[in-house]
């Protein structure tokens, strides 16, 4: 009886202990949590805005056509810089609706290399840091040689 005694004062023991560790979450150390860089911002931009016109003008057709899918799509800028493993310059594929702009379309191993932008009249501006990325697509469109 009188080991019995000892092996249930050391169960509760052992049981106390553990429901002491399990509540201070000190006593078990845990990786921070990940923390995507200004994702609130993004968040909070016309970026990420879905049900603005400019990501649902092609809602009917069910797919955003190459010449638009550059500027109004992640899979759409990745094709026309080249981040997808095609040619850059132009776009191959339709986007399907319903994508807005993310991180991985403006930021990425190609988006760092830009350094110049082609604008519809065919002039090319040069020597461009990080703004080349955000020129690519905020430049009036139906600019000509004048």
């Amino acid at each position: 009886m009188k080991y019995g005694s000892i092996a249930f004062v050391c169960r509760l023991f052992l049981g106390a202990t553990l429901i002491i560790f399990s509540l201070n979450s000190s006593a078990f150390p845990q990786s921070p949590p990940l923390e995507i860089p200004f994702v609130k911002e993004w968040a909070a931009s016309k970026h990420a805005l879905r049900s603005a016109e400019p990501f649902n003008h092609w809602n009917k057709a069910g797919v955003i056509p190459k010449a638009c899918s550059r500027c109004h799509s992640t899979s759409g800028f990745r094709d026309y810089i080249g981040a997808d493993g095609s040619k850059a310059g132009s776009v191959e594929h339709e986007a399907l609706v319903g994508e807005v702009i993310s991180c991985v379309a403006c930021h990425s191993k190609v988006t760092r290399k830009m350094t110049e932008v082609t604008f519809p009249s065919g002039k090319k501006v040069a020597k461009l840091g990080s703004e080349a990325r955000c020129m690519t697509c905020h430049q009036g469109r139906a600019s000509t040689v004048s």
